[in-house]
């Protein structure tokens, strides 16, 4: 039996996996180092292109004020990432 095939297939999700691991990570510590706020991959969710973050007023207030910074880091990092909006 080939199992290249299937080998082949279960590599496309492993890669998509680490690629979406890696933009939660780069959203977090882009923030952590702008804010000074560290966040749980669950307080984030990506949603086309728009990042929705889930805290407090107060730390979603201070994420709101340098979003245009953090916006322009992301794009650094990620110079494939699509992101224009924080909520």
């Amino acid at each position: 039996m080939d199992y290249s095939s299937i080998s082949s297939f279960l590599e496309k999700f492993k890669n998509t996996l680490f690629k979406k691991e890696t933009i939660y990570k780069d959203i977090i510590s882009t923030i952590s180092k702008e804010v000074g706020v560290v966040l749980n991959i669950d307080d984030i969710k990506i949603l086309g292109t728009e990042i929705k973050i889930k805290g407090s007023p107060v730390v979603k207030n201070e994420i709101l004020i340098r979003k245009n910074k953090i916006l322009e880091l992301l794009k650094n990092i990620q110079p494939n990432s699509i992101f224009t909006d924080i909520n």
